[in-house]
């Protein structure tokens, strides 16, 4: 039950924040509806136990627990159902980038472009998993641009993992004041034209 009712206060605490984000952004009914798959049981119990609780790996766990149960109730249990929740959680919000990556029959991937309401709600994720995690930075005074310092500090961090359209990075990079001598050399060129972005506008 502990462990329940400390994932309710963080998924609690996280929609808070995104939905104060979302507000400032002006896309309101995303941030009312933020998340809510996450209370579906496809997702609750995996997240609750891959995040609040502890299991053993499969090497440490009896001979009887592995001939009754296999692999139950271990560490490897626990991720592979966190695995399929966490792809469930994607394919059920727009808001993530994974949720535009199409893959075609022949191995192919293409990153589609993300509608612009579904990109905002991606920033205001980021944003609130960061407060909901480590609190408000010290330079967030609810608009300069240096309320994004942290994400952009993660969000350099973790840009080439991302796939994004060259669009939806562009808005990106826009939405969080993210300026071009804050980019590596190899990031500094503009991927995309001034008439496609405005095209992506549209």
């Amino acid at each position: 039950m502990k462990a329940h009712l400390a994932y309710l206060k963080y998924v609690l605490r996280h929609k808070w924040f995104v939905f104060q984000e979302c507000w400032r952004l002006r896309i309101h009914w995303r941030g009312i509806v933020h998340d809510l798959s996450k209370f579906s049981p496809a997702e609750w119990g995996p997240y609750v136990d891959y995040f609040y609780r502890k299991f053993p790996p499969y090497s440490e766990i009896s001979t009887y627990q592995k001939t009754y149960y296999g692999d139950q109730w271990t560490k490897e249990w626990a991720q592979r159902r966190f695995n399929a929740a966490w792809l469930h959680h994607q394919h059920r919000n727009s808001h993530h980038w994974q949720h535009w990556i199409l893959r075609e029959d022949d191995g192919a991937i293409e990153c589609l472009q993300m509608p612009y309401k579904c990109m905002l709600e991606m920033v205001a994720d980021w944003y609130g998993a960061g407060v909901a995690i480590k609190g408000k930075s010290s330079l967030d005074d609810g608009q300069h641009p240096a309320r994004y310092s942290e994400m952009r500090a993660w969000y350099l961090a973790n840009r080439d993992k991302m796939q994004l359209h060259p669009v939806t990075r562009h808005w990106v990079e826009i939405t969080i004041s993210l300026r071009v001598h804050d980019l590596t050399e190899q990031h500094s060129d503009n991927p995309i034209t001034p008439e496609e972005f405005l095209t992506g506008l549209e």
